[in-house]
């Protein structure tokens, strides 16, 4: 049994389904490769249907989206005193990777 979903809220996941293969977010056109496992395009519909205004809901979604980098700098810095390099240094590199393209939502607002 599906749950009734608000106008604006199905409206939203609906544009995002219609979508071109590029998963481009409404708006300007910029382009996120990474948004088929982008938990915060989900996130977005929901706060925007709920009537967040947009550069609030970028903001709370870009520092939502740093927290997994963190935790894998965080992860890294515990290798790194295990004595596991090649675990530290991976995870200190995708942390960052994360880390710095997460805020990317806030700032092009």
């Amino acid at each position: 049994m599906a749950l009734p979903l608000s106008p604006r809220l199905a409206e939203s996941l609906g544009a995002l389904r219609s979508r071109p293969r590029a998963w481009t977010l409404p708006g300007p056109a910029v382009r996120r490769p990474a948004s088929p496992f982008d938990g915060g395009l989900v996130l977005r519909a929901a706060l925007e249907s709920l009537g967040w205004a947009e550069p609030v809901v970028a903001r709370v979604v870009s520092r939502l989206g740093r927290g997994p980098g963190g935790l894998l700098l965080g992860f890294a810095r515990v290798a790194s005193a295990a004595g596991n390099a090649a675990a530290a240094l991976w995870s200190a590199l995708i942390g960052l990777i994360i880390t710095h393209h997460a805020g990317d939502g806030a700032d092009r607002e």
